[in-house]
Order: structure tokens, then C-alpha cells, then sequence
């Protein structure tokens, strides 16, 4: 399949560094957005860390990957794919636990990390924190992954509500992340690309400031280099108090001013 990538980053209006990392590896169809946390220095350096990390565990996978995908029906949980994406987080994070123990500077740092490996027409999809996945699937925007987030567990049981959480001061408290602790749990997913979908990857920075709807609106308009910078915009013109990444990956189609963005 063909795809359209485009991808931006930015300080936001607020932050006095930009504590995220994204990655963009065509030749591995490997897509990653990554927000860090822990002060400037220790998040900037937990993302960075942990976006290379999981692209050198791929990069030595790859081939393997590749052969044994070509032979396999419908993925399951012990799929090589799904098997090497999660083993690439779970080194990320024993990597980041092992920073942050052995230098006094990086003590308590983490990231989220949100991961997509495009095989062809199957997307793999690894995630841990409050990073999204998103689908945009004939005009209509799906959340793919699920917040490890206080406020995203309270909506889930019906203590709060999506409008609440968006104003909540526990916003910003995650539950699950790279890095934090010895070990994680990495959540996986899987979905079956088609035509015209385009997947969007981002930090909070961005849907913790414009709603699903407004994204949405984004990406339906412009399936294009520019759509990064436009909900960066968005997310500034809304505040901007965090970091903003977005990471756009469009399948199989020419973008409508047929320039592509790496």
C-alpha cells in the first residue's frame, strides 16, 4: 500500500521545552509518537530514548517479521508482529527504569509510547499512557487505543463524564507508562487497513485541547503534509498548554496536492 506520512511537533504555548519524540521509518512502516514526563531534561530524554529503543528491536526483527506475516492468517496475540512490538516496548521500558535508577538526574522520568507497524494492509498497534490512536474510516474518527489515564478509568465506570474529564485537575495523571516501573503491560491492537483510511497518531497536547470532532474536522478536510500543523494550530488556539504532536499516516492514496512529507 502507498502511504501519505506527515508529521509535526511543537512547545505548545505554555511549556518551556518540548518533552515529546515521534518517529517516522518508512522502510519499516514504523510510526511512533511519544510523550515524555519528569521535567524538560528527564521526559525529553525517556521519549527520545524510547522512540530509538523500539526501532532498533524492530529494525533486527524485521525480516523474521516479514517472512513469517507473508504465511499467517488473522493475527492472535502470539502473532511475530504483535510478539516483537510488544517485546520492543517492554526493552524501551526496561531501558528507561534503568536510566532513571542509575542517574540521580532522570530519577522518575516515563513516557507514553504509541507505536503503529504497517505490514502491508495490516496495521499493529502498541500502546502504554495517554497517547492516541485514532482511524479516520470513511469520514468517521475512531479512537483506537484506551487512555492509561485516572480520568479516562472514571469515565469508563461511569464517575465522570467526557466533558468533566476534559476540565478535571487529575487530567494529567496517568496510570500506566514507559519507564516508571520494571515491568509493563503493553496493550495491543489490530486493525485491517482499507483504502482511504488514515491513522493519526498524537500526544495530548492535542485532544487534551480540541475535541474528536474538531480533529475529525481536520482530517477530513485535508488529507495532506499540512494537516500536522493544522491541528497544531488548533490545539494553540485553544491554549496550547501542552505539547503537541501528530503524526498522520494516509493509505494508499495521493494526498491532494501530491506532496508527501516525511
Amino acid at each position: 500500500m502507498h502511504l501519505t506520512v506527515s508529521a509535526a511537533t511543537d512547545i505548545g504555548l505554555v511549556r518551556e521545552g518540548n518533552e515529546d519524540s515521534f518517529l517516522v521509518d518508512r522502510d519499516l512502516g514504523l510510526f511512533i509518537v511519544a510523550d515524555g514526563m519528569g521535567g524538560h531534561r528527564a521526559g525529553e530524554k525517556a521519549s527520545s530514548m524510547s522512540v530509538e529503543i523500539v526501532r532498533q528491536c524492530l529494525t533486527a526483527k524485521h525480516g523474521s517479521i516479514l517472512e513469517q506475516s507473508e504465511t499467517e492468517g488473522e493475527p492472535s496475540e502470539d502473532s511475530p508482529a504483535v510478539t516483537a512490538l510488544r517485546q520492543a516496548m517492554q526493552e524501551a521500558n526496561s531501558s528507561v527504569y534503568r536510566a532513571s535508577a542509575d542517574h540521580p538526574e532522570y530519577q522518575g522520568m516515563g513516557t507514553t509510547v504509541t507505536s503503529v507497524l504497517i505490514l502491508g494492509n495490516q496495521a499493529f498497534i502498541g500502546h502504554v499512557g495517554d497517547s492516541r490512536a485514532y482511524l479516520l474510516r470513511q469520514d468517521q474518527l475512531y479512537q483506537v487505543t484506551m487512555d492509561h489515564s485516572l480520568v479516562a478509568e472514571q469515565v469508563r465506570l461511569g464517575l465522570m463524564t467526557e466533558a468533566q474529564a476534559r476540565v478535571s485537575q487529575y487530567r494529567n495523571i496517568i496510570t500506566r507508562s514507559i519507564g516508571v516501573d520494571s515491568e509493563v503491560e503493553v496493550d495491543l491492537y489490530y486493525v485491517a487497513l482499507e483504502r482511504g483510511d488514515l491513522l493519526l497518531l498524537c500526544s495530548d497536547g492535542l485532544n487534551g485541547m480540541a475535541t474528536d470532532e474538531e480533529i475529525a474536522d481536520v482530517l477530513r478536510s485535508h488529507y495532506t503534509e499540512q494537516c500536522p500543523k493544522m491541528l497544531i494550530e488548533l490545539a494553540c488556539a485553544h491554549g496550547g498548554e501542552d505539547n503537541i504532536t501528530a503524526l498522520c499516516v494516509y493509505i494508499d492514496g495521493e494526498s491532494k496536492d501530491s506532496s508527501e512529507a516525511e
